[in-house]
């Protein structure tokens, strides 16, 4: 029979082993969402994680996670880069004017080139969204809890067993 401090200090490093086992498993299991959602919007992308028209060279999209808390971890996945572009689609119905030139154009307004044709202006119409961060999010839900309960599993068994 051992004694109560034995018990405790063995209880203490259980306590710690359970600890870093939830830590470890909730890291992986964001990191497995997260892959997926980088998947998504690569293929979104055509695989270059960039948004043309966005800015000069094409806005940087993609997804990353941050880890909180070391007895009660939690992962917040979200999304960097105008995602939202990707997810929700827009409207259209607008209207695209060129802008004013400075001082070479004298404050005239230039003409647009879309596809081989120059135009005065523009008029684009819907587009529908494809939810790569959504659809990621679903499909990573399932395999989240199977890597959670993997890693946790493992984890358990080497302090334990």
């Amino acid at each position: 029979m051992t004694s109560l401090e034995e018990f405790r200090a063995e209880f203490d490093q259980w306590r710690d082993a359970i600890d870093k086992a939830n830590r470890a498993a909730v890291s992986k299991s964001a990191l497995e969402v997260t892959r997926i959602i980088r998947a998504n919007i690569s293929a979104a992308t055509h695989g270059t994680n960039r948004l043309s028209g966005v800015g000069r060279g094409g806005a940087r999209v993609g997804a990353r996670y941050d880890l909180k808390g070391t007895v009660n971890p939690t992962a917040l996945i979200r999304a960097t880069g105008p995602v939202h572009l990707l997810e929700r689609g827009r409207r259209g119905g607008y209207l695209i004017e060129p802008r004013r030139r400075g001082r070479g154009g004298r404050g005239r307004r230039r003409a647009l080139y879309f596809d081989g044709i120059y135009a005065t202006h523009a008029r684009p119409g819907p587009v529908a969204g494809t939810r790569p961060f959504g659809r990621g999010v679903d499909a990573g839900i399932p395999k989240a809890a199977q890597t959670f309960q993997d890693v946790h599993a493992a984890t358990m068994r080497r302090h334990f067993g």
